[in-house]
């Protein structure tokens, strides 16, 4: 089998979100929506999902804690390290529609 190598945390870059979703149009880092965001890949985390304690620390490096992670993000480490994730994962999905508590 293949070693893993780890690479540490990846260097931040940067999302710049539609100026709707932003607080002020001179910073594009300031983001208005306080929707999560991956702390990996630095995305929003448009699905919210839940595993069990020991799933999440043998999927997820110890220097992400217990910080946002996407699913996308989750699965691919999961997988990278052959941890089985799918018998019990919560998902909470939300639209940004509901997120803001808008109306159609």
């Amino acid at each position: 089998m293949a070693q893993l190598i780890d690479m540490g945390p990846p260097t931040p870059t940067p999302h710049v979100l539609p100026s709707l979703l932003s607080i002020s149009h001179n910073n594009p880092f300031s983001v208005g929506t306080a929707r999560e965001i991956c702390k990996i890949c630095f995305d929003v985390n448009r699905v919210g999902f839940h595993v069990p304690d020991e799933v999440w620390q043998a999927a997820i490096p110890e220097y992400y804690g217990r910080n946002i992670v996407c699913l996308t993000c989750f699965t691919r480490l999961a997988d990278e390290r052959a941890i089985p994730w799918d018998h019990e994962i919560e998902f909470f999905p939300v639209s940004l529609v509901s997120h803001f508590g808008m109306t159609t």
